[in-house]
C-alpha cells in the first residue's frame, strides 16, 4: 500500500501517522491490561509488524493464534478498545497464547490444512515471531517440516537491532530454499531495520504471491522496541515533527485510560463479584514491616525458589513470585523448617498441594483483603507456607475476609457447597439461584487448604446436609478432588453422606464455572 507513485506526500504522511497510532495503541493497551489482569500476554508484541501485516491481510486470512494478535486486531478494526477492556474485566480473561516460536508451527499447520482443502479454502496464515525464538530447534524443525511437505513458507526478517536485518537467519536457512513445481517452498526476505515503507512493499508483494497457494507467512522481528524505533524513524525522515509524535502518544494514552476506567466502572457496578479487575500480584510491601524476620523480595526465574531456600537458611524471610511449574516435588521437603512464601498469579492449588510436603501450609484467599490478613499472620510468626493468590481487587466478597481459615457464607439443609479462592464467588451466586428453586445450601469458603477445615465447619455442615459439592477453578478438578480426599482421610466428615461427592470444574481455563453448573450438581444429588 505504501508504494511509490500511489500516494501524494500528504497522504503518505497521514497514513504513516495512522499506522504509528495503531501500533502505539496496541502496545499501551497491552501494558495496561497486564497491570490489571491475572493473565499472560495476549499478544506477541512486535506492534509495527502487526500493523503492516494488517494493511494487506484479507478477512479470510488467519492471524495465529486467532484473536490474540491484539495490535493487528485494532488495526483491522476487528476489535475496539472498549470491547477489549470489557473482556479484560470479564470472568473469561485468563487467556494464554501460544509462545512466539509456537506461532510458526500453528501457521504451518493451518497452511497445510488449507492446501489440502482445495483452492476455494486457501488463505494465508500469518504470524509474528521474535528473533530470539529463531535460535531454537523448534523453529528449524518447523521450517524443515514445511520444506518436506512442499508447503509454501515466506519468512520476512525485519527490524534487526544490529542493523543487518537478520542475515544470519537467512544464511542458516539457505539450504531450505528448494523449489517444487517451479516455485520455492521457502522464500526469505530481509528488510533493513526501521524502513517501514520497504517492509510494506515486501509484504504487499508476498501477499500477492501467496494468494496463488496456501502459504504460512511470518515476520521475524529482531527488536522488541519497534514502536519507539518507528517513532524515531518518523521524526528522522521528517514525516512528522517530534511534537506531532508526542501529541499522538498523549492522545493514545488518554484514550486507553478513558476506556479502561469506563470498563472498570461497569465491572464494579455489575453484581457478579468475579467481574472485578484482577491484579497480577498484590502489593504487600506495606505488610513486610510486620515481619519478625528481615524480608527479601526475589524475582521469578527457573531456580528462584531453590535460591530462596538458601536465603531462608540465613535467617531471612524470602518472598518469591512463582508458579506451580517452578515448584518440584522435593523442593519444600528438602528444608521443611524454613519459612518460604510462594506467591502465584493463578489459582494452582492442586499442583501446590501435590508438590509440597504435609508440613507446608497452603492458603487460597478469595480477596485481596483476605490475602492481607493471611500475610499479616504469616509475617507475625514466619513459617513455611505456600500462598495461592487469585489477585482479586480490594473489597472481596460478602462474608470473606481477614484471613479466616474457613467461613460459612450461607446456610441451608439440602447440600453443602465447598469452595476456595475465586470459586467462592460462583458458589455464592449458585446458592442464591438455588434459593429461588426452594433449595437451600450451606456455602463454606475454605481460606486454608492445608490445614483443611481446622474449625470443623465442613464436617458440621455435612452432618446436617449429607450432600457435598466442591467447586474448583482448575479444569482438571485436581484441587477439588484433593479436598475430598483430605476430608475422607481427616475423620468422619464423609461418613454421613447419602451420595458420592460431586466435583464441579470448568471446561477450560478461559471459561470459569457458571453458577447454573453448580445448581445442576446440587439438584442431581438432591434428586
Amino acid at each position: 500500500m505504501l508504494m511509490d507513485g500511489e500516494l501524494n506526500l500528504k497522504q503518505f504522511k497521514e497514513l504513516v501517522l495512522e499506522d504509528y497510532r495503531s501500533a502505539l495503541l496496541g502496545r499501551e493497551a497491552r501494558r495496561v491490561a497486564l497491570a490489571e489482569a491475572d493473565w499472560r500476554p495476549m499478544t506477541s508484541g512486535f506492534d509495527v509488524a502487526q500493523v503492516a501485516l494488517a494493511r494487506f491481510a484479507e478477512a479470510s486470512d488467519a492471524f495465529v493464534p486467532s484473536g490474540v494478535d491484539l495490535t493487528a486486531s485494532f488495526a483491522k478494526g476487528d476489535v475496539s478498545l472498549a470491547d477489549f477492556f470489557r473482556s479484560v474485566f470479564s470472568p473469561g480473561a485468563d487467556s494464554v497464547c501460544h509462545d512466539s516460536v509456537g506461532r510458526l508451527s500453528v501457521a504451518s499447520g493451518l497452511a497445510l490444512a488449507n492446501a489440502s482443502g482445495g483452492a476455494a479454502n486457501r488463505r494465508v496464515a500469518v504470524c509474528t515471531v521474535s528473533g530470539a525464538s529463531c535460535r531454537g530447534g523448534v523453529f528449524y524443525e518447523t521450517v524443515a517440516y514445511a520444506a518436506a511437505r512442499s508447503l509454501p513458507l515466506c519468512i520476512v526478517v525485519w527490524n534487526d537491532a544490529a542493523g543487518a536485518s537478520g542475515g544470519s537467519i537467512i544464511r542458516q536457512l539457505g539450504g531450505f530454499c528448494m523449489s517444487s513445481g517451479g516455485r520455492k517452498t521457502l522464500v526469505m526476505e530481509s528488510v533493513k531495520g526501521g524502513d517501514y515503507p520497504a517492509l510494506c512493499r515486501v509484504l504487499r508483494q508476498q501477499f500477492l504471491v501467496a494468494r496463488g497457494g496456501a502459504t504460512a507467512l511470518t515476520v521475524v522481528s529482531r527488536d522488541e522496541a519497534d514502536v519507539d524505533s518507528f517513532a524515531e524513524w518518523i521524526v528522522g525522515k521528517q514525516i512528522a515533527s517530534c511534537g506531532q509524535v508526542d501529541d499522538v502518544g498523549a492522545s493514545v494514552r488518554q484514550e486507553v485510560e478513558r476506556q479502561r476506567r469506563a470498563a472498570y466502572l461497569v465491572s464494579v457496578a455489575d453484581e457478579a463479584p468475579e467481574r472485578r479487575p484482577r491484579r497480577s500480584l498484590m502489593n504487600i510491601d506495606s505488610l513486610c514491616s510486620a515481619s519478625v524476620l528481615p524480608v527479601m523480595r526475589m524475582p521469578a526465574d527457573a531456580a528462584a525458589v531453590n535460591k530462596a531456600i538458601g536465603v531462608a537458611c540465613s535467617g531471612t524471610l524470602p518472598i518469591v513470585e512463582a508458579s506451580a511449574a517452578d515448584v518440584s516435588s522435593s523442593l519444600f521437603a528438602a528444608y521443611p523448617g524454613h519459612p518460604v512464601i510462594v506467591r502465584s498469579v493463578a489459582v494452582e492449588a492442586g499442583a501446590f498441594l501435590v508438590s509440597s510436603p504435609p508440613s507446608a501450609e497452603v492458603y487460597a484467599p478469595a480477596s485481596r483483603a483476605e490475602a492481607a490478613g493471611v500475610y499479616s499472620s504469616l509475617f507475625a510468626r514466619p513459617r513455611q507456607a505456600v500462598v495461592i493468590e487469585p489477585g482479586f481487587d480490594a473489597g472481596g466478597t460478602g462474608g470473606v475476609g481477614g484471613g479466616t481459615p474457613a467461613a460459612l457464607l450461607s446456610e441451608g439443609e439440602d447440600a453443602t457447597i465447598v469452595s476456595f479462592g475465586a470459586a467462592t464467588h460462583c458458589a455464592e451466586r449458585a446458592a442464591a439461584l438455588l434459593a429461588t428453586q426452594r433449595l437451600r445450601a450451606d456455602v463454606v469458603h475454605l481460606g486454608s487448604l492445608r490445614p483443611l477445615d481446622p474449625d470443623g465447619l465442613v464436617a458440621a455442615s455435612l452432618r446436617k446436609t449429607k450432600r457435598l459439592v466442591v467447586v474448583d477453578t482448575d479444569p482438571s478438578g485436581l484441587s477439588a478432588r484433593l479436598v475430598v480426599a483430605s476430608l475422607a482421610l481427616g475423620g468422619e466428615a464423609l461418613r454421613h453422606l447419602m451420595a458420592a461427592p460431586a466435583v464441579v470444574a470448568p471446561a477450560s481455563a478461559a471459561k470459569p464455572v457458571e453458577p447454573h453448573e453448580v445448581c445442576l450438581a446440587v439438584a442431581k444429588l438432591v434428586g
